[in-house]
């Protein structure tokens, strides 16, 4: 369907499944474990094990970086979010898909706030607790 293939190209151009598959192998490309090489790396299990961690986490912001330039959208966000938490607002996203929540996620966990999210899957009680811990005063959710 030529219009929801629209919808979710305007929300995110990885909810159209060829679109982030090629993204995905690019990042998998470029992200490929480095071997140990010198006689210290192979050596020495503590030394690889900060290289390939520090590694790890540079494929991890890639990927964030790219998610994020990938749609305008979150663009928006990454540039609203950080000052509406310093002014000490709270925000409630909604999406009619759960794939633009699971993107969103992605982002929200990498910028290290705290969120609570409910869709279609969650349970009435589960949803309710996690709207009560979302109202607390004391709740360290920026997001819902």
């Amino acid at each position: 369907n030529i219009s929801m293939m629209l919808r979710h190209c305007c929300n995110h151009p990885w909810l159209i499944k060829e679109v982030e598959e090629g993204a995905l192998q690019a990042l998998e490309a470029e992200s490929a474990e480095p071997e140990p090489r010198t006689h210290r790396e192979r050596a020495d299990p503590v030394y690889w094990y900060h290289r390939l961690t520090a590694f790890r986490e540079a494929s991890a912001g890639r990927y964030v970086d790219r998610l994020i330039r990938s749609s305008g959208k979150i663009v928006l966000l990454d540039k609203l979010l950080p000052k509406l938490k310093a002014e000490g607002h709270r925000v409630l996203i909604f999406s009619q898909f759960t794939k633009v929540l699971d993107l969103l996620e992605d982002f929200i966990e990498a910028r290290g706030w705290g969120y609570e999210r409910i869709d279609g899957n969650i349970a009435g009680t589960a949803r309710q607790q996690a709207i009560d811990r979302f109202s607390d005063v004391s709740s360290e959710s920026f997001l819902f």
